[in-house]
């Protein structure tokens, strides 16, 4: 039962970048290994005897804070964070250094590890990631992990502390200000090479879940207002093969299982109230060739 090893993937968390999806293990050249998706929007491939990263994500100089306590304190902040490699990056952000960009919305969204202020700051990735609780998915032949994203900048705003509640739920700060329309993202990332191998877009943000088969398919599933969506890609390409329409959100992970001598893919598509996705009570299963 004791700590063998930790990785450290943000210091000092202003940003509610905890880790949210589950852990991937597989070998690279030869070595232990396990990934995980961060909120972050990197993956993080770290030797799992170690917890050293294979890939560096070495420590980079981040904004300090703008915010005074008003006793005078400033707002403790990490001045360093991990930034990972442009190949483990698996949704669109700003990188520490770079400018500001401006939101379709108008909004002008600052750098990855932007410390929160008084008049409030654009992040992104935002608190939801990033990844968010959906698993991805490794194929051994062709050494990919897949990885489910968001694109979802969240305004971040420094308030006085809240006490909360006795026996009340509290998250602190709220409502949460979020951006709509900014979509998702479904990335195969080679980890023998930490590289980016393929990348498509989706008009929605995916909370789904990711299930590769040994023949070469890839699944994950979409959800929408108006209903959602079950898609099957090519493993190694990312062309899109199958897509099956729903009245609810595909908003669960797949599972995979053989009876009667055929392998069948089986999902959930109950949709998500947080994400606006619509609900639904369908379970909807699949033959494969």
């Amino acid at each position: 039962g004791e700590r063998v090893w930790h990785f450290q993937q943000v210091h000092h968390d202003l940003w509610d970048y905890d880790p949210a999806s589950p852990p991937l293990l597989f070998d690279v050249g030869g070595t232990p290994a396990v990934g995980q998706a961060g909120k972050t929007g990197f993956f993080y491939i770290l030797n799992r005897q170690t917890g050293v990263p294979i890939f560096p994500c070495p420590e980079t100089p981040v904004p300090p804070s703008s915010v005074v306590a008003p006793d005078g304190t400033p707002e403790a902040a990490s001045a360093t964070q991990p930034v990972c490699g442009p190949g483990q990056q698996f949704v669109p952000f700003l990188r520490p250094g770079e400018p500001p960009r401006r939101l379709p919305s108008g909004e002008m969204v600052q750098p990855i590890f932007t410390p929160p202020s008084r008049t409030g700051v654009v992040v992104e990735p935002g608190l939801f990631g990033g990844s968010q609780w959906s698993p991805g998915a490794f194929h051994p032949g062709f050494g990919l992990a897949f990885i489910l994203g968001l694109v979802q900048p969240t305004r971040y705003v420094a308030i006085p502390e809240r006490k909360p509640a006795p026996g009340r739920f509290s998250l602190g700060g709220l409502p949460i200000p979020r951006f709509t329309g900014l979509g998702g993202t479904f990335s195969a990332i080679d980890v023998n090479a930490g590289t980016l191998r393929w990348q498509t877009s989706t008009p929605r943000p995916l909370v789904s879940g990711a299930l590769a088969t040994a023949g070469g398919l890839v699944f994950y599933g979409e959800g929408s207002p108006t209903g959602g969506a079950f898609v099957a890609l090519d493993s190694s390409t990312g062309t899109e093969l199958f897509r099956f329409q729903t009245a609810g959100g595909v908003n669960a992970a797949p599972m995979t299982f053989v009876a009667n001598g055929k392998q069948l893919v089986t999902v959930a598509a109950g949709g998500h109230l947080h994400y606006v996705s619509r609900l639904d009570n369908l379970l909807i299963t699949f033959e494969l060739p």
